[in-house]
């Protein structure tokens, strides 16, 4: 079957050779028009829809593997994630840098057949043509003399709009953030490479209630980064009602890729223990640094896929400690 689709893949990109879009000229204006995602993390909003309609554990990104790759050519990778950096002598992960260096060369050489068939609807496959949001809970967001302002949902890549902003970022020679820096007043970088601060829309405090945490954490960073969806054997998280009923209806033991048997008996016994954040398996598995490395034992690996979510983990805490309230219609 994969076969079948690197053939297809194949095929649909030698028969457009002949009718390309044309990536035409850079407006710089419209490439200061950045996104932001619910971590807080900036990019430019190009960036943004190619790494999340692209990349983000499929298709064209490193690490997907077997039918995540939907049958594109290995090493053909176009993922673009942001590094967060949480102290100013913190170097970015080993191999960061590497990696968006090859995405990077990657998109622009490929640049017109990608533009093509993100035209024609080929890309990303399986897309839904009606979807008019970008995946991964993007904003848009202006920055001006050091001030985040956040706008409205960034258009997904099918839309007329999304599909400009992807155009004119090629056309600008594909610019992206690399990295968020907290030591940074400003967006800052050269050659194409920047850092950015980090942005988070000020919010009413107030209870954390698992529609807020499905929106912002679970469905962007779970869901649809493709290793919570309706085709994961392990937690589901394709919908609100699901995501809640699978963290209290599944046991770690259960759903764990522990290679031992004394490593699986040696997790806690619930995802999720209302009230108390550092017994609950969920926030072990996302590293939550406020529970020390020893007692916070896990199988597989750490979650998100793509590091650490500081604020993911604190959205969660505070939810766990808020008693883990269900979605509204369950109260």
């Amino acid at each position: 079957m994969a076969v079948l689709r690197l053939f297809r893949w194949l095929l649909l990109s030698v028969a457009l050779i002949g009718c390309r879009s044309t990536i035409n000229d850079c407006d710089e204006d419209s490439l200061m028009r950045f996104a932001v995602d619910p971590e807080g993390r900036i990019s430019f909003a190009g960036q943004a829809l190619v790494h999340t309609g692209c990349a983000a554990g499929r298709c064209h990104d490193e690490g997907a593997e077997g039918r995540d790759r939907y049958g594109v050519p290995l090493g053909l990778d176009f993922g673009l994630p942001i590094a967060v950096i949480e102290d100013v002598r913190e170097p970015l992960p080993e191999g960061h840098q590497a990696m968006l260096t090859r995405s990077r060369e990657n998109i622009l050489r490929h640049a017109e057949a990608m533009l093509t068939l993100i035209d024609r609807g080929a890309m990303p496959p399986g897309a839904d043509p009606d979807e008019n949001l970008a995946q991964g809970g993007y904003r848009h967001l202006e920055y001006r003399l050091g001030q985040c302002h956040f706008g409205d949902a960034l258009p997904s890549i099918q839309t007329e709009e999304g599909r400009e902003l992807v155009r004119n970022w090629l056309a600008c020679g594909a610019p992206i953030v690399e990295a968020t820096d907290p030591t940074l007043p400003n967006i800052s970088g050269d050659r194409g490479v920047h850092r950015s601060p980090l942005c988070e829309e000020e919010r009413a405090p107030g209870l954390m209630t698992f529609e807020r945490l499905y929106a912002e954490v679970f469905q962007p960073s779970c869901a649809l980064a493709g290793c919570h969806d309706a085709a994961s054997p392990d937690l589901r998280m394709d919908s609100l009602e699901l995501a809640y009923s699978e963290l209290f209806a599944r046991a770690p033991g259960d759903t764990a890729h522990c290679e031992t048997e004394s490593a699986r008996e040696a997790l806690p016994t619930d995802f999720i223990v209302p009230g108390d954040p550092d017994a609950s398996y969920l926030l072990h598995k996302m590293t939550d640094p406020l529970i020390p490395a020893a007692e916070r034992p896990i199988c597989g690996d750490p979650m998100p896929r793509n590091g650490r979510l500081p604020r993911a983990i604190e959205k969660v805490r505070a939810w766990i400690e808020a008693g883990a309230p269900g979605p509204v219609a369950q109260n």
